[in-house]
């Protein structure tokens, strides 16, 4: 194992043999443990959002995601982010927890949630194959947030981490009423025998006016930034790249390095900071496009 990375987060997003390659249990452990000690720095370091107990809510096709509401402070109505999580990386670990954090104390709400699948089985669960089960879990969020008094049902906006990328830029092709995307981690070149291409996990780049930010480590092994540049040269509205420091957790090396942890604890900032610039212009009320 490469201490360090997300590991489930990133194998489970390709095959071998038609199986989807996991962790071992020792090796899940480490992660556990690797993210508690970096959870708790984020934690010491920065106020907690004020999300309410996770929530269980039954999907169209009868299966149950858990789901936190983080609500910023007044009466609203609030625009909102809907946010998945990643294949293996949940949504209390800290890049989504401290991404909550930032965006509701800049008065925007955000909904993030674990799918159905890891709820189910949080060791053994995978993805559907076609994702559809994911879309549908992304959905029954969306629904959701629009269901709220205190959400603002014309200013929501789809996000998530690594696999969470991939199903909320399907989403916001499926639904025109969405303000635009934030992609963390995006699956642009995985590993493996046979490569695929960006447009295969983000179809229909070019017909896709809405504002998207791309997010990524300059050492991810699941997204090559060169590639990602040459697939967004193409893209049909305002799309962002940031580049920050890292692979796909943005972080390089083990967690349990204090020093490791402070840069990795300094690129979620960066992060955040980014992610909910961008959340800001492009859910404002004037609904001017980033540019």
């Amino acid at each position: 194992m490469r201490a360090g990375i997300d590991y489930k987060d990133t194998t489970d997003l390709r095959e071998s043999g038609g199986a989807f390659i996991a962790p071992s249990v020792s090796e899940q452990a480490m992660i556990r443990h690797a993210y508690l000690l970096l959870g708790l720095s984020v934690l010491l370091l920065t106020a907690r959002a004020s999300a309410s107990d996770p929530l269980r809510l039954t999907t169209s096709r009868g299966a149950v995601i858990d789901v936190l509401e983080d609500r910023p402070s007044g009466p609203g109505p609030f625009p909102a982010l809907v946010l998945g999580s990643g294949a293996g990386y949940t949504m209390k670990l800290p890049i989504l927890e401290r991404l909550a954090q930032a965006l509701t104390a800049d008065g925007i709400a955000v909904f993030r949630f674990d799918w159905a699948y890891h709820v189910k089985d949080p060791e053994r669960g995978v993805p559907s194959k076609d994702r559809a089960a994911e879309i549908d879990d992304m959905n029954a969020v969306v629904a959701l947030a629009r269901k709220q008094p205190w959400v603002d049902g014309s200013r929501i906006a789809v996000g998530g981490k690594s696999l969470g990328s991939i199903i909320a830029w399907r989403v916001l092709r499926g639904t025109p009423d969405l303000k635009g995307a934030l992609l963390l981690t995006p699956v642009c070149s995985p590993p493996g025998p046979t490569p695929i291409a960006p447009e295969t996990n983000y179809p229909d780049l070019g017909k896709e006016g809405r504002a998207s930010v791309w997010v990524l480590g300059d050492r991810d092994p699941v997204c090559k930034d060169p590639v990602l540049y040459r697939f967004l040269a193409e893209a049909g509205g305002p799309a962002r790249i940031a580049v920050l420091e890292g692979n796909h957790s943005f972080e390089d090396g083990a967690l349990t390095d204090p020093l490791v942890a402070a840069r990795a604890q300094r690129a979620i900032d960066l992060v955040s900071r980014v992610s909910a610039d961008f959340a800001a212009s492009l859910l404002a009320r004037n609904e001017a496009a980033p540019r």
